[in-house]
This record gives C-alpha cells, sequence and structure tokens, in this order.
C-alpha cells in the first residue's frame, strides 16, 4: 500500500484462536480431522510457526492416528520435529485440560474468517493501488476489483 496510514494496519487474525486450536488438537488428537475439514491447509494461519505446527500435527495424525497426547508427543518426537516445534515443554503448555469439539470448531471458524478477511484486504489493496497507479481508466479498475472480489466469493463457496 502506499499510504501511511494504511501500512500501519494490521491484519486481521487472531493468535489466540490458533494456540486454542492447536492446544485443543494436542489434548484431543481425534479433532485433528474435522478441523482439517474446516481449515483445509495451513495458509489460514496467520503466525508462521502455528501454521508449521499445524501442518506437523495434521500430518502425524494422519499417518499414526494417535489416540492420546501421549502418542502425538511420541510420533513428533520420532519424527524429530519436537524442536522445530518449539519444544516439549512449549507444545505442552498448549495443550488444553478439557478440549471440546464445539468451541475447537468456532476458534477454526474464527481462524478461516481472519484468513479469508485478510484475502480481501489484499484485494482491496490491490485494487487501491491499481487505481492509483492505472492509465487505462476507472472504468477498467472496476472490472479488474470486481474479478478480484468474484474470485474471492467463489473461493468462499
Amino acid at each position: 500500500m502506499t499510504s501511511r496510514a494504511h501500512a500501519r494496519k494490521v491484519p486481521a487474525y487472531s493468535i489466540h484462536s490458533e494456540k486454542v486450536l492447536l492446544g485443543s488438537i494436542l489434548a484431543d488428537p481425534s479433532l485433528a480431522k474435522p478441523m482439517a475439514e474446516i481449515l483445509g491447509s495451513s495458509e489460514v494461519f496467520f503466525r508462521l510457526e502455528n501454521a508449521r505446527m499445524y501442518e506437523t500435527i495434521i500430518e502425524l495424525c494422519d499417518r499414526h492416528s494417535p489416540a492420546t497426547t501421549n502418542d502425538l508427543f511420541h510420533a513428533i518426537q520420532a519424527h524429530g520435529k519436537i524442536d522445530a516445534l518449539g519444544g516439549e515443554t512449549a507444545l505442552r503448555n498448549l495443550v488444553l485440560e478439557k478440549p471440546n469439539l464445539k468451541e475447537a470448531q468456532e476458534h477454526a471458524n474464527t481462524i478461516l474468517s481472519k484468513h479469508n478477511m485478510r484475502n480481501l484486504i489484499d484485494a482491496m489493496s490491490d485494487s487501491l493501488n491499481d487505481a492509483y497507479h492505472s492509465t487505462d481508466g476507472y472504468i477498467a479498475v472496476i472490472k479488474r476489483s470486481q474479478e478480484r472480489l468474484a474470485k474471492l466469493e467463489q473461493a468462499g463457496e
């Protein structure tokens, strides 16, 4: 973005929801599959380290079907991923005492909603930049903006 006011704006995210969701899956690996169905890929996470942790957990849950937190931690250790995910203490600090499917779904939906909002912000920023720098008129800018928004709408369906 070219505007300083816009450059200071922080995109939509919820680190709290990301951590609660990861802690829920760590505490109850059976939540991995329903959360993966809601979120899809790790790109919906705002924090890169949370995205990597999610990828690893989902991959290991798919591969090993861990039934307990300890099973999942053993799979993480066996694959040499424990240090890359912040160490055992960091992972254990995320684990929730009583994970709840409904709450985990709410946090997954929050993460997805924030991701979609970041995509909208990016599309609108691109449209604003296009408007500032276009040499082919405002109708062309409007059409390109509509195309960007249509792609977002299709992705959200």
